[in-house]
């Protein structure tokens, strides 16, 4: 696999699908209050999301993350070889790995009010995200609590905030 190509489609996804997403969202939802895709619109797009892993064969390269619930559960019920970790923060894991997710994707606030969240993720085989870590010290406090992965601002300050403590 080529990492530029899988690096570019990422970013594909990251990007092109939620804005085709907001321009069909924006036109549906003119003098109404609709925050989230319609069944129709999820499956669409998650529909071009499998069609790409495959064509692309990506399915050791990619993983899917999301706020929406439901399309999160779609795809962890459509690609089971593709990890899927859910973003919004108020589900215990136990409950998000009932509905067949993979792993937790949540601010780093929502690891601080319940730290032991990481602890039943690992217990039962999720990986945690947690978003966006921009301080030195919060780097730590999150290694500290064990997390596997840290998005954050500041890629290359990052390798630096992340010296093991003596």
């Amino acid at each position: 696999m080529n990492i530029n190509k899988s690096i570019r489609f990422f970013l594909a996804l990251l990007w092109l699908a939620p804005i085709g997403l907001h321009a069909q969202q924006r036109q549906d939802s003119i003098g109404t209050n609709k925050p989230h895709a319609s069944t129709a619109q999820r499956h669409h797009l998650i529909g071009q999301i499998i069609e790409a892993i495959g064509k692309y064969q990506l399915h050791d390269d990619v993983f899917f993350i999301s706020f929406d619930l439901d399309a999160c559960m779609m795809m962890s019920q459509l690609m089971l070889d593709v990890p899927v970790a859910y973003l919004e923060g108020d589900l215990s894991p136990r409950q998000l790995h009932e509905m067949g997710i993979t792993g937790i994707d949540y601010h780093y606030g929502r690891l601080e009010a319940h730290p032991e969240w990481v602890k039943e993720a690992h217990d039962i085989g999720m990986t945690v995200n947690v978003w966006t870590v921009n301080k030195p010290e919060k780097a730590q406090e999150m290694l500290r609590l064990g997390v596997d992965y840290i998005t954050t601002d500041y890629p290359f300050d990052m390798r630096n905030w992340i010296v093991p403590e003596p």
